[in-house]
């Protein structure tokens, strides 16, 4: 797995979005778990896939629902989403993505398509990096952001 220069892609205003399916809480957690390891390994199984060695915690922002939505309904109530609802759910029909379960994103990161180094095992696939507001509220099932500064 490459990696990546996380000093050029962290950028304020952009958020970049995961979408994808796991079979359990459990395995959904796992994936995310954070270890410290002094051998330089990545932080996490998200973190290894995308070929982030680094990330800010703070700003990673995931859910998974139960049973399986459409990208615009799965990212709906995730912070600031009503500024860029449109444009994930327009690049998840570009790409042919049908319902999932699992959103993950990172706020004020650039990730880029080119740096994503897909395996078929993965369970999350890169959807994109879109601009926010960071006024705008949920789309959905919420009035405030989950994440503020």
């Amino acid at each position: 797995m490459k990696q990546v220069d996380t000093a050029n892609i962290e950028q304020q205003g952009v958020v970049s979005i995961w979408v994808g399916s796991f079979p359990s809480a459990e395995a959904f957690e796992d994936y995310l778990r954070e270890q410290y390891e002094a051998d330089g390994a990545p932080i996490s199984r998200f973190a290894g896939e995308t070929g982030l060695d680094w990330y800010d915690h703070d700003l990673l922002e995931a859910q998974r629902y139960e049973a399986p939505l459409a990208v615009s309904a799965a990212v709906g109530p995730l912070s600031f989403s009503a500024s860029y609802i449109n444009a994930a759910s327009q690049a998840a029909q570009q790409l042919g993505m049908g319902p999932i379960n699992t959103v993950v994103l990172l706020i004020d990161c650039a990730y880029a398509s080119d740096q994503a180094v897909p395996t078929d095992r993965s369970p999350l696939k890169f959807l994109g990096a879109f601009p926010y507001d960071e006024s705008s509220a949920p789309a959905e099932g919420g009035d405030a952001p989950l994440y503020a500064r």
